[in-house]
C-alpha cells in the first residue's frame, strides 16, 4: 500500500511560504484544510508551472483567499464549503497538462502521468522519476469533458467521504447517477 509523501512536514517546502503559514494558522479553525491541502499537493505535485507561479500555489492560494473572504460573514462551516469548491473547481485543470518523465533505472523509459489512476508523487515513486527533469507541457484536450465533470473524476482523491457530502458533491453525484 502506498504511504503518501506529502505532509505537515514536507508540505513547508513543497508549497509557497505565505501559502503554507496561512493554511497552517487557519486549519486551528477547521482541521480539513490543511488534510485537504496535503491530499491536493499529493495529487497535484509541486512541477506543474501556470504562467510564473506553480500550479499547487494557485490553486491554495485561491482556495484558502475564498476561506478568508467567507470565514467573517458565513462562519467556519461556510467557510470551508467555499475553500473546498474552489479545489474541487481547480482539479480540471490538471487536464490541461501532460507531464512526462523518463525512469532513473536502466533501461531509462519514458513514462507518462495519468492523474486518473496516480497522484504525481505515487508517479515519482513507482517509475523512479527524476523530478527534476521533467516535461510538461501545456495541452488542453481536444475533446474536452466540462470542468465539472473532469473534477468529479478527481475529486476522491483529494476529498473524504464526509467532505463530499458537506460540500454537495455526494448529492449530485447521486442525482446523476440516478441513486
Amino acid at each position: 500500500m502506498y504511504k503518501p509523501y506529502v505532509n505537515k512536514k514536507n508540505l513547508r517546502n513543497l508549497i509557497d511560504k505565505p501559502v503554507f503559514r496561512c493554511i497552517d494558522s487557519q486549519s486551528m479553525h477547521h482541521v480539513g484544510i490543511l488534510e485537504v491541502a496535503l491530499r491536493t499537493t499529493e495529487l497535484v505535485g509541486d512541477q506543474i508551472m501556470t504562467g510564473k507561479t506553480r500550479l499547487i500555489d494557485y490553486i491554495l492560494s485561491q482556495a484558502i483567499t475564498c476561506w478568508h473572504a467567507s470565514l467573517n460573514q458565513n462562519g467556519v462551516a461556510a467557510a470551508y464549503n467555499d475553500y473546498c469548491d474552489v479545489i474541487f473547481n481547480s482539479l480540471s485543470q490538471l487536464f490541461d497538462y501532460t507531464v512526462s518523465g523518463k525512469s532513473k533505472v536502466i533501461p531509462f523509459y519514458n513514462h507518462t502521468w495519468d492523474c486518473t489512476s496516480q497522484t504525481y508523487f505515487q508517479w515519482v515513486k513507482e517509475y523512479s522519476i527524476n523530478p527534476l527533469k521533467l516535461t510538461i507541457v501545456h495541452t488542453p484536450p481536444a475533446l474536452q469533458l466540462d470542468k465539472r465533470s473532469a473534477s468529479y473524476i478527481l475529486s476522491s482523491r483529494v476529498f473524504n467521504r464526509h467532505d463530499m457530502c458537506n460540500i454537495g458533491l455526494a448529492s449530485e453525484i447521486h442525482h446523476v447517477i440516478g441513486r
